[in-house]
């Protein structure tokens, strides 16, 4: 998952790595057809089924530690969030030297209508 990793002992549920092709034979699920890397259904991407999820369950994935003279960073990232799902994504920067205090840098829940659209976010030390 390109330096990150799922938290599984703290997780109620999975992050999955998909292909739109599952997408397409899809009814019941709000899966997207295409990534958006390729536009195809032969891409990959990261989906979380929260169907018959109860609030306040959670999924957690983790980057890699980034080093603390790293300057600003730019993070880029495609999301598709629509009016099916009702997940929360919250981003949050943690200091490997203050493990409990945490910054909160992203946070979506509302729909955006089909697709995936861009996001890009300038983080500081």
């Amino acid at each position: 998952m390109c330096g990150y990793h799922q938290l599984t002992r703290i997780s109620d549920f999975s992050w999955v790595m998909l292909t739109g092709e599952l997408g397409l034979t899809q009814s019941d699920l709000d899966v997207p057809k295409v990534d958006n890397t390729l536009g195809t259904e032969n891409g990959t991407f990261l989906y979380l089924d929260t169907q018959n999820r109860k609030e306040g369950e959670r999924s957690l994935i983790e980057s890699e530690i980034v080093a603390e003279n790293s300057g600003i960073l730019c993070f880029h990232f495609f999301l598709s969030i629509n009016e099916f799902n009702t997940a929360k994504l919250v981003m949050i920067r943690k200091d490997v030297n203050f493990p409990d205090v945490s910054d909160v840098f992203f946070f979506a829940n509302n729909s955006e209508g089909d697709g995936w659209r861009y996001h890009m976010i300038e983080l500081n030390n």
